[in-house]
């Protein structure tokens, strides 16, 4: 879907469809305010770059979660508007799409392919999958029963595997 045909459904909700109550450049910030929501969510689409030009496609989201960004042009346009109701309406529309987009990416459900279509993998690079304990100490002594603290047993995981600091 192009920018283009999005802006005229988001006009056709907004009941608006020449543009005059609610801009073309309002709404335009209202899609890419969705793009900033969704970098915020999901690691995955934080290089998706903002949607510029009126017949480019949107790269890197589903096309299928493309009218997710006329939610959040709505609720935009709606803030603008003063419109509480209708705006928080529009923004629970937007949150449960994402909330179902970043489900899918997680589940492994949902591949997010670059435009060559290679699947795009996250950087987890840093990330820990097991708790050190390098805080609390286990609390067992010595075999001499000496009352001091084996060494051995400092620098473990929650796994009992012994850490190397």
């Amino acid at each position: 879907m192009t920018r283009r045909e999005l802006l005229k459904i988001v006009g056709r909700r907004l009941r608006d469809d020449a543009h005059s109550l609610y801009t073309e450049e309002l709404l335009n910030d209202g899609f890419n305010l969705g793009i900033d929501r969704i970098r915020q969510e999901i690691a995955t689409l934080r290089i998706m770059p903002y949607w510029v030009g009126d017949d480019v496609e949107l790269i890197y989201l589903p096309e299928h979660y493309h009218t997710m960004l006329g939610d959040m042009a709505v609720k935009h346009a709606f803030d603008m508007d003063e419109r509480p109701y209708d705006s928080s309406v529009a923004n629970n529309q937007f949150e449960g799409k994402l909330a179902t987009l970043k489900d899918e990416i997680e589940s492994g459900s949902l591949t997010i392919l670059d435009p060559d279509g290679n699947e795009i993998i996250t950087n987890t690079a840093g990330s820990v999958g097991k708790v050190v304990n390098t805080y609390f100490r286990n609390n067992h002594y010595d075999t001499t029963n000496d009352g001091r603290y084996n060494t051995a047993d400092y620098n473990t995981t929650s796994d009992g595997e012994t850490v190397t600091m």
